[in-house]
């Protein structure tokens, strides 16, 4: 089992398996923070893109990836959003006394 490091300005990555959080994926707090935005902005230029292609399947493929994009972008930005918001209304002092 690898010990994990306590870098400051670094976060583990959420992953859904086990074996990635054991192994200590890291990412910087700038590239953390500016994931949700790159999902929506990329979501939209694949959206763009499914717009002015009109041959083949690229249409279809280009529209369904540019909706999860922007979809979980969305999700991304408002689950942040609510957790910072609960966070910043939680009073930790109660758990001391």
């Amino acid at each position: 089992m690898l010990a994990r490091l306590d870098v400051p300005g670094f976060l583990p990555a959420q992953a859904p398996e086990a074996s990635a959080t054991i192994f200590g994926m890291w990412l910087a707090r700038p590239v953390y923070e500016f994931l949700p935005y790159l999902y929506m902005v990329a979501g939209a230029l694949f959206l763009v893109a499914s717009w002015y292609l009109t041959e083949g399947r690229w249409p279809l493929l280009l529209l369904g990836a540019g909706t999860l994009c922007l979809l979980a972008g969305i999700v991304l930005w408002l689950r942040r959003r609510d957790y910072r918001t609960v966070q910043s209304e939680y009073n930790s002092r109660s758990l001391d006394e």
